[in-house]
């Protein structure tokens, strides 16, 4: 299980207020969990931050052509800690920053086959430099993995 404070003392450090305060664009992947890949995405974000308060508006679009927007609604609660709010993510979202590294576990709600399909997400981000986040998330159903995702992030 990988424990974020051991990232405590990797640079560049990785903030939410900082790194995703204005544009960030975004590409990735949505593959099954045993390989091959289901989907590719591009994201435009968008952040900004009044005092410990944010928004992040993602707008995706997906390789088939559709296209989805989310907004995060987030508090930094500590140095620490932050929790986050979507409409298309279960109740309150607890994550954590040290270092380059942030960590969330939440569950998403993703339309499927015309329902919606509830799939918790343990979703970690690193930032490399002072431009690049790497993303990789997995995607469990009943606690089984079932997908992944990898993005790449550039603040413009």
């Amino acid at each position: 299980m990988n424990q974020i404070k051991v990232y405590e003392k990797n640079d560049p450090l990785l903030t939410m207020e900082e790194y995703f305060s204005g544009p960030v664009k975004g590409y990735g992947l949505i593959q099954k969990y045993m390989g091959g890949v289901r989907r590719r995405f591009t994201v435009d974000m968008h952040g900004q931050w009044t005092g410990n308060q944010g928004t992040l508006d993602e707008d995706f679009v997906y390789d088939n052509g559709e296209k989805q927007h989310r907004q995060w609604r987030l508090t930094r609660t500590d140095a620490h800690h932050f929790t986050a709010l979507a409409d298309d993510v279960t109740g309150i979202t607890h994550g954590e920053q040290y270092g380059n590294a942030i960590h969330m576990v939440y569950v998403l709600q993703i339309p499927y086959n015309g329902s919606t399909l509830s799939v918790t997400m343990d979703d970690w981000l690193y930032r490399v430099n002072e431009q690049v986040v790497l993303n990789n998330a997995v995607m469990k159903k009943f606690g089984i993995p079932i997908g992944r995702i990898t993005a790449s992030f550039f603040k413009e």
